[in-house]
């Protein structure tokens, strides 16, 4: 009996996928309207603050309008600027507007802020988002606010610019 009750406890307490979050409200091609998006070794950063604790899964990273494999450094640093994952990795772009789910892990407490960097190796000409919003809900599990950071050498802010999606488990 008491063995069930941990095996029900186990399953009770597994983590659950909430739906991914797309920040942005469009997405701008390269060379729409006489916009480009380069990256050239600049970061591409935003600081977000959760409501309930959670870990992140994916960054969802744009791409260009070849299937290509791009370069990335993925960074998260904690308030005290204290950073907490990398990872060096390639994605492919999918070839169109519809970003890559680059797989993370990295475990977020309630109300501390982080922030997400990505340098973005050699990609020219990537697609990018305009429109974004500040306060996100993912399928009314978890909401998160979204900041500018310093960090950002890119010019990606809360309105425009890369990181257009964050998957997340809680």
């Amino acid at each position: 009996m008491f063995l069930m009750s941990i095996v029900e406890f186990m399953k009770s307490n597994k983590a659950v996928e909430v739906p991914e979050t797309f920040r942005f409200g469009s997405v701008l091609h390269p060379g729409e309207g006489g916009d480009y998006w380069n990256c050239s070794g600049k970061q591409d950063a935003i600081s977000i603050q959760l409501s309930h604790a959670a870990t992140l899964t994916s960054i969802g990273l744009f791409g260009t309008k070849n299937k290509n494999s791009i370069p990335v450094k993925i960074s998260v640093r904690n308030s005290k600027s204290e950073t907490i994952f990398e990872s060096n990795t390639s994605y492919k772009s999918t070839g169109t507007e519809v970003p890559t789910r680059v797989p993370v892990k990295v475990k977020m407490v309630a109300g501390m802020k982080y922030t997400i960097g990505v340098v973005i190796e050699s990609a020219v000409n990537l697609y990018f988002g305009k429109n974004g919003i500040s306060e996100v809900s993912c399928g009314g599990k978890l909401k998160f606010s979204l900041e500018n950071s310093s960090d950002s050498t890119n010019n990606t802010t809360v309105h425009r610019g890369q990181i257009p999606s964050l998957g997340f488990k809680i």
